[in-house]
Order: C-alpha cells, then sequence, then structure tokens
C-alpha cells in the first residue's frame, strides 16, 4: 500500500482480484463440514439497502425518496441514504431487513442485524409495492416484451437482471413452458420475475 502510494483503487482492486475474495460458495470435496479455515464463501443475504437497490435494478424501476426538502436527489441509491426516508416502502425494507439507525453518536454498523425472518420472506412475496415494480408498465418486462425479439431471448434477460448468469436448459424450458401456459405474456413473464426475485440466488451473496 506505502510503495502504491496509498491508492485506494490499487488496494481494492488487489483485494477484489484475491483467489480469497473470489472464493466459491461451494465448498471442496472433503470440506463441506470446514467453517474455520475459509475452505468456501459463507453464504450470506444481501444488506438491507443493497437488496432494495439491486430489486430496483432487476425490476427496472426505482424509489423516490421524497425528500426534496433536503435536497435529496431524485436518483439517489438506497445505499447513498444517510437516514430514514419519508418513502414509507423504503423505510418498511430498511427496518424489516435489519439496517441499523443511524445517529450522532453511534456510526458504526455493528448494530445491523443479519438474521432472515418470516417477514422478509413476506415482504419480497406479497408486499403490493413489489407486485407495482414487477408489473410497472416502464419496468423490466414492459422493456423485454417490447423490445426483445423472442421468448427465449427475454427469460435469458430477466435470468441475467436477477441472478446475473444465463439460465440452464432446463430453467428455460420451464420459464417458456410457464409462459406458454399463463392468461397472456406479460403474466407468464412478470411471474417468472417474480419468481427469480423470491429465490435465494437472488437473496444471497454466494
Amino acid at each position: 500500500l506505502v510503495a502504491n502510494k496509498y491508492d485506494l483503487r490499487w488496494l481494492h482492486r488487489t483485494i477484489l482480484n484475491s483467489r480469497t475474495y473470489q472464493q466459491s460458495s461451494t465448498p471442496a470435496k472433503g470440506a463441506e463440514a470446514d467453517r474455520t479455515h475459509y475452505a468456501a464463501f459463507p453464504l450470506r443475504r444481501l444488506p438491507a439497502e443493497v437488496m432494495l437497490d439491486a430489486l430496483n435494478a432487476a425490476t427496472g424501476t426505482t424509489e423516490k425518496m421524497d425528500m426534496k426538502y433536503h435536497h435529496w436527489p431524485d436518483d439517489m441509491k438506497t445505499v447513498e441514504v444517510p437516514f430514514a426516508p419519508r418513502n414509507p416502502f423504503v423505510t418498511y425494507v430498511l427496518e424489516t431487513y435489519g439496517r441499523p439507525k443511524r445517529n450522532a453518536a453511534v456510526q458504526c454498523d455493528c448494530e445491523r442485524e443479519g438474521a432472515a425472518s418470516i417477514f422478509q420472506v413476506l415482504t419480497l412475496a406479497n408486499h403490493p409495492r413489489v407486485w407495482e415494480k414487477v408489473r410497472d408498465p416502464q419496468g423490466r418486462v414492459a422493456k423485454l416484451l417490447k423490445d426483445a425479439t423472442s421468448d427465449a431471448s427475454r427469460v435469458d434477460a430477466l435470468f441475467l437482471a436477477t441472478v446475473s448468469r444465463l439460465p440452464g436448459d432446463a430453467e428455460r424450458a420451464a420459464c417458456l413452458a410457464f409462459v406458454k401456459g399463463a392468461e397472456s405474456a406479460e403474466r407468464g413473464f412478470q411471474g417468472v420475475l417474480w419468481g427469480l426475485l423470491n429465490t435465494k440466488e437472488f437473496l444471497l451473496q454466494h
């Protein structure tokens, strides 16, 4: 670090390119029970603000913080929010997913709650605002129905937007069969997107 003149970009690049940081969450054969020597990356839930930004990115929507009085920009991401905004959905997600309340006396994430709860599951599965995002007329599905050339390419795009990979053959076939059996292509792809948002692969760092 000293030799590189305290260049933080160099430091971050070095850490991110290290074998330890890039360790897979799938342990090597014979090391499945090893919890002390970092044999595999431990699965962790996305932090509250990261999860909400990931939800927005996957659905192609945004959340207005309703904080113009405090001169907050309209395109502000949740990870940039210094304290709870007036937007009730954002506040609810931050509280439900365990983000600690910031105050002048304590500037520490050590109080962050990392445990899972049924409220977290129900939020993504049933919250009206989540469904509004999935069905947004300017959102991910609406744009794919307008721009993509085939149902297979739409399924591929939804996988890339949510779990950052292409689907396997069986996954693609199952999604296409679901879309074909839906009352409309729009409803079908909305269901595919909703299903991907509720997978462990979307919710966990791995």
